[in-house]
């Protein structure tokens, strides 16, 4: 006999595990705990032969702040954040469950042989209790070894180099392009001093064009040639950084660094393919002198933990991106913790924040720095004011294309237009013709999500001749997104392209140096088509209109990072759909992971 439990992560057909005893059948019974989180729970204390319920509760309690993105659980503030994602449900009455005494618990977790302390050895239980917060040993040791890293580095300084020749050397880095704000000027000269630089700000504040500046700094006041790294956790983000940097060093007299073609940080540390680990390590470090991270908020703490072991003690770290934007899908808010961290402690760790608007979009600009802030009402006052930037269409329940006028006329001139160029063989054009708009939605799957509105948008280009009847899923128009890295095409995960006719048939063109790529359809396997991709998805890329759908309030994913994150990935506007109670929602929810890593220590 099971018990239902439709929690967040749940499938409809999970069911509380016969073996589980209170309080663990309580917890999962309302749905708070996952199948999952109670059979890793129980597995885990089985083989250290723990007993006590109250260990069994904190083990599978944070195994659920996992699956939510956290990298531990927070013992002080559980009660209240499962309290709050019960009321949060659409139920006639919240549940009562039997919390421990907090007391009571942390004996208990101190006695058992299935948790250690800080200062126990490595690997000797499953579960480590630092403070209130309470680990799976593989995340406790990742977060140290992070922080032992930057702790190490810090105390190794690269040659000094006299104040005036520093500025000199930045200051000629901007004589051409931009002119330097305090701040970028800043950055230019801290790489040259500090092993780890944080470079940090929102769309529009100049970031790439201040990374080309602050390598053309560290190589103008070097002895010798520099060698640099360029990489980002998707392929479609690495793609774009290397193009801004090359472009901005052109820009800059030299001499300029060795910068090699821009990866992903997986192919960076040489992965071997899943579950079999990494090349790269202390053994056999990451060669490069400079090592360029950007995109950074997209980055897991398990995965920086590799990149960290992985670099040469004498090379320089930046690490770029936006600390407001949506974390990893994975554990951990690498970014914005370690940018709290140095904002407390600047003595591990050089952060420099840009704020200066070097291409501001009026509304969206205005509406993003509402958003940023987390003014609820200035946001929905420009949101509501119908600017032709930013529009509002406000629905009642999950909304329909033919009830979005806005997103439906879009569509349908895309579709158009994709079809023309297609048919008539000309793949820049059908590029530039898809980079136009993109659907944004937070869910994969549901009315919500990107299936839903891919689908409509399929029946759109039927219903308009754009998709001719009789075809197979290949047709002139189809506009694909790469969802797994094919090095041997030369095609990264996030990776855009659009099916065209040529002469020799239908082929695919995908972006390439100095004009499209062309390859044949038949040997693309991980491919979708990109009629509405999720927000994370679209991290990294810029669209000239940009559509959001709001999920319902009751919707975990429902927070200011997922919003504000939205909403940047526009060049010239944005339109939000969804009720203006889920928006108020978001922007009044700033995504919450519990960590210790931004803890000054």
């Amino acid at each position: 006999m099971t018990t239902p439990a439709n929690g967040v992560g749940n499938r409809p057909d999970d069911a509380v595990p016969v073996s589980s005893r209170p309080p663990l059948r309580d917890f999962a019974a309302t749905g708070v705990l996952s199948f999952a989180a109670v059979h890793v729970a129980q597995t885990v204390c089985r083989l250290v032969l723990e007993p006590d319920p109250l260990v069994h509760l904190a083990a599978a309690l944070t195994v659920r702040a996992l699956e939510s993105g956290s990298v531990c659980l927070d013992l002080d503030t559980v009660r209240d954040e499962v309290g709050a994602w019960l009321a949060d449900r659409e139920a006639e009455s919240t549940p009562e469950l039997p919390w421990p005494d907090g007391d009571a618990w942390r004996t208990a977790l101190l006695a058992s042989r299935a948790v250690a302390e800080p200062g126990a050895p490595l690997n000797g239980a499953p579960l480590r209790l630092d403070g209130s917060l309470l680990y799976l040993e593989r995340y406790w040791c990742d977060e140290t070894a992070v922080r032992e890293h930057l702790r190490r580095r810090a105390h190794h300084r690269h040659d000094q180099v006299d104040a005036a020749t520093l500025r000199a050397a930045a200051t000629a880095t901007f004589s051409t392009g931009v002119s330097p704000d305090d701040r970028q000027l800043e950055a230019a000269m801290r790489v040259v001093s500090e092993p780890t630089t944080i470079l940090a700000g929102g769309p529009g504040t100049g970031k790439t064009a201040t990374v080309a500046r602050m390598l053309a700094t560290v190589q103008a006041v070097s002895t010798r040639p520099l060698t640099v790294a360029l990489a980002a956790p998707s392929g479609k983000a690495a793609a774009r950084l290397e193009q801004s940097v090359r472009d901005e060093l052109t820009r800059i007299p030299g001499p300029h660094p060795l910068v090699d073609p821009a990866t992903t940080v997986h192919r960076l540390l040489g992965a071997r393919g899943e579950l079999r680990g990494f090349s790269r390590g202390t053994t056999d470090p990451i060669p490069h002198d400079v090592v360029v991270i950007d995109e950074m908020s997209m980055m897991a703490l398990p995965l920086m933990a590799r990149l960290m072991a992985s670099l040469r003690d004498d090379a320089r770290l930046v690490l770029v991106g936006d600390p407001m934007q949506l974390t990893s899908v994975e554990a951990g808010s690498v970014l914005a913790d370690l940018a709290a961290a140095a904002r407390s402690d600047s003595t591990q760790t050089s952060l420099v924040e840009l704020t200066n608007n070097w291409r501001s979009l009026g509304a969206v600009a205005d509406l993003a720095g509402a958003i940023r802030r987390g003014d609820a009402g200035t946001a929905l006052r420009i949101a509501t004011a119908q600017h032709p930037e930013v529009v509002f269409v406000e629905t009642d329940g999950a909304p329909r294309l033919d009830e979005v006028a806005p997103v439906r006329d879009l569509a349908a001139a895309m579709l158009h237009d994709l079809a023309a160029a297609a048919l008539g063989g000309d793949a820049q054009a059908a590029l530039a013709v898809l980079e136009r708009q993109r659907l944004l939605c937070a869910h994969r799957h549901g009315p919500y999500g990107v299936g839903w509105w891919s689908r409509q948008i399929d029946q759109l280009a039927r219903d308009l001749g754009t998709r001719p009847a009789g075809h197979d899923e290949w047709y002139p128009g189809r506009g694909v997104l790469v969802t797994a890295n094919a090095e041997e095409l030369g095609l990264r995960n996030g990776d855009t392209g659009v099916t065209v006719s040529t002469p020799r048939g239908l082929r695919v063109a995908f972006h390439g140096e100095t004009e499209p790529r062309l390859v044949p359809p038949w040997v693309l396997d991980d491919v979708e088509s990109v009629h509405a991709m999720t927000v994370h998805k679209a991290q990294g890329s810029q669209f000239g209109t940009v559509a959001v759908v709001l999920p319902p309030v009751q919707s975990p994913l429902l927070t200011r990072e997922l919003v504000y994150t939205a909403i940047t990935r526009t060049i010239d506007r944005v339109i939000i759909i969804g009720s203006t109670e889920s928006l108020l929602t978001a922007i009044s929810s700033p995504s919450a992971r519990a960590s210790g890593l931004a803890r000054s220590r």
